[in-house]
């Protein structure tokens, strides 16, 4: 791929990314993060619950209600599926951009470590919705596990991608 068409897919993945996650936490309609904030007194949604154990699985499902439950599943098919494809389109490319050819291969790992650990916690979170209110306590005690995994990867990608820029505009200052 060359660099301009790798830059303009960088750029499309970006503003992809940002938009739906702006979208989603910032617009106050049914099926976004703000709503299911209000619907579950502030707890939110199951992929925002990293470590939450049965208790807290049970007490967030229970509070969205059969309304809320219904939009859940379909914003884990709809969005949660779209989210992790841009993110990793992004973080994939920013960081074959920012890094040397070998390291970026050893690095293209993390987001598609935190892509896989994303759909796994979206089957588990759809899955526990679906079958509530006799859903698996192992299950439930086990996604809040998955989510705090799925936050660690996605940070080590980005956190790699920002050690990449620093180190690629101290090379730059540098050298001229």
């Amino acid at each position: 791929m060359s660099t301009m068409t790798q830059t303009r897919w960088l750029v499309a993945a970006t503003v992809a990314s940002i938009a739906m996650a702006v979208g989603v936490n910032v617009v106050d309609a049914p099926g976004t993060m703000v709503w299911f904030q209000r619907q579950t007194g502030g707890l939110g949604t199951l992929d925002t619950q990293p470590l939450a154990g049965a208790a807290v699985v049970h007490e967030l499902l229970t509070r969205m209600g059969p309304e809320g439950r219904a939009l859940y599943v379909k914003e884990i098919v709809l969005f949660d599926i779209a989210f992790p494809i841009a993110l990793l389109a992004m973080v994939h490319l920013a960081l074959l951009r920012v890094w040397a050819r070998m390291t970026a291969r050893r690095l293209l790992v993390l987001p598609w470590a935190a892509f896989v650990i994303d759909l796994v916690e979206n089957t588990c979170a759809a899955t526990l919705t679906t079958t509530f209110p006799h859903e698996s306590s192992a299950l439930a005690d086990v996604v809040g596990v998955i989510t705090a995994a799925k936050f660690v990867a996605y940070a080590a990608g980005m956190i790699a991608v920002i050690v990449g820029l620093v180190m690629g505009r101290q090379r730059r200052a540098s050298h001229g």
